[in-house]
């Protein structure tokens, strides 16, 4: 009887591999490539007239770069304050 059982398991793991890689793959992909799962947002026309729904590319490289530009900005902008408080002010202090 433990033999049969032992078997129903090994033949229910063996059988489900392909399935399970599939869904890790499938899940691995949505959250580490996001970008790519939601790339082309489906976005209406025109609601109000009844048109077809149009897909738009998102260029999530073009966000990036924004992000970057802002970033790189503000760090500038940090580090330019603190060079005036410390050498022209002769201050430390936060």
């Amino acid at each position: 009887m433990t033999d049969m059982l032992v078997e129903l398991i090994q033949n229910f793991v063996n059988g489900a591999e392909s399935t399970l890689n599939s869904l890790f793959n499938s899940m691995l992909n949505l959250v580490f490539f996001i970008e790519r799962e939601i790339m082309y947002v489906p976005v209406d026309d025109n609601a109000f007239f009844g048109r077809s729904i149009v897909t738009t590319k998102i260029d999530f490289n073009e966000i990036y770069q924004v992000i970057f530009n802002y970033a790189t900005y503000i760090l500038v902008i940090v580090f330019i304050f603190k060079a005036i408080k410390i050498y022209f002010l002769m201050r430390e202090r936060r």
